[in-house]
């Protein structure tokens, strides 16, 4: 007797059939010719909700892009036709496009030096309980070149766009490369205040765009995600094992042939590590990083280590869990947790900060 699908292999068949120059290989989703492989997983499906998340990899990319698509169904098959559709009008609408080449050109981006010029391509909108967005905008276009200060230099990016109203309460997010951007957020805040619930219980839309950067300005970044994964372990074994801070630069730089790498890890991996434990702290997406008297604002998207350090250090707690002695040697010179302990010797808590981050850098130093 043949087995049955499962939902999320039905997903990726049924995309296999609507995008053009799509094939299934190795329970994957394969298109351009062969650069982008999506997967497809169903991590929450209880009664008739479910969550759908899909993975894609390309060349382009420095991580791998996820996306979701959520809602009802009763059956697998229902749940598989939902979630391609909105897959095919959200990510794909944009993403396929963006690869082509296609899309409207972005103003110039000049970042540590260097010029980067990107393409937007934007999906359809998905709405479910209206007809139509507030004002008849889509969320795009209340974003427009808003995003410009962050990107950074990384051959791609994608932006997901998302707002609900259930009653009289909004729920926004408006995330780039799968974090979230307060500042962006908060615009798209503004339009679902101002959508009438017109008795509906539940009215959402959500959007995708994805930024592809121009062949004549990408720079070719000596390390890969793999690296600061690797570097960042490397990193909180030395912490653990009690290295004096002042020893850690060297001790790790000789673990890489990238220096501005090392730098990265060692300022960023205690931040991420207290910021898990007091994330009601609110940060800025702002990050300082300071030489000489003087310093750079830079949004934290165009970092590219805050990524892999984040989810290396993640990946520490979970498997390894750690004893409080060792999240101390790797904490304890945070910046938040400082700021932390002045807030509540002043009588403030966590919640009540909004804090920028900031990182002495080397004279060497160069942002990737």
């Amino acid at each position: 007797m043949r087995r049955e699908s499962a939902p999320e292999e039905r997903v990726l068949e049924l995309l296999s059939r609507r995008l053009e120059g799509a094939r299934l290989e190795s329970a994957a989703l394969v298109l351009e010719d062969g650069r982008l492989r999506v997967s497809a997983a169903l991590p929450h499906r209880e009664g008739s909700s479910f969550q759908l998340e899909v993975t894609a990899e390309h060349p382009d990319f420095f991580e791998p892009l996820t996306a979701s698509a959520a809602g009802y169904a009763e059956s697998g098959g229902e749940l598989a036709l939902a979630a391609a559709e909105e897959l095919e009008h959200t990510l794909f609408s944009a993403l396929l496009p963006a690869l082509r080449g296609r899309g409207r050109a972005l103003p110039e981006l000049v970042l540590w030096g260097r010029e980067h010029r990107f393409r937007a391509s934007a999906s359809q909108v998905v709405l479910l309980g209206g007809s139509e967005l507030p004002g008849g905008r889509d969320l795009w276009s209340r974003i427009g070149e808003e995003i410009l200060p962050y990107l950074g230099s990384k051959n791609a990016y994608w932006l997901k766009l998302y707002i609900a109203r259930v009653g009289e309460e909004v729920s926004c997010e408006a995330r780039l490369n799968g974090w979230a951007v307060p500042e962006l957020t908060a615009l798209l805040a503004e339009a679902a205040r101002d959508w009438p619930a017109d008795g509906q219980v539940l009215r959402s839309a959500k959007q995708y765009v994805v930024f592809v950067q121009e062949g004549g300005t990408r720079v070719r970044c000596p390390y890969t995600w793999e690296d600061a994964w690797l570097l960042t372990g490397a990193a909180i074994r030395f912490f653990e094992k009690g290295v004096k801070y002042e020893a850690l630069p060297r001790a790790l730089g000789a673990l890489t042939d990238v220096p501005s790498l090392a730098e990265d890890v060692l300022s960023l991996l205690p931040e991420h590590m207290t910021h898990m434990f007091l994330p009601q702290v609110k940060l800025s997406s702002t990050v300082l990083l300071q030489r000489d008297g003087r310093e750079a604002a830079v949004r934290f998207t165009q970092m590219r280590a805050w990524d892999p350090v984040y989810r290396a250090a993640v990946n520490h707690l979970r498997k390894d869990r750690p004893d409080k002695e060792k999240l101390l040697r790797i904490v304890g010179g945070s910046a938040i947790s400082r700021a932390v302990s002045r807030a509540l010797e002043a009588g403030a808590g966590p919640e009540d900060l909004l804090l920028s981050q900031a990182f002495i850098i080397s004279e060497n130093y160069q942002l990737w």
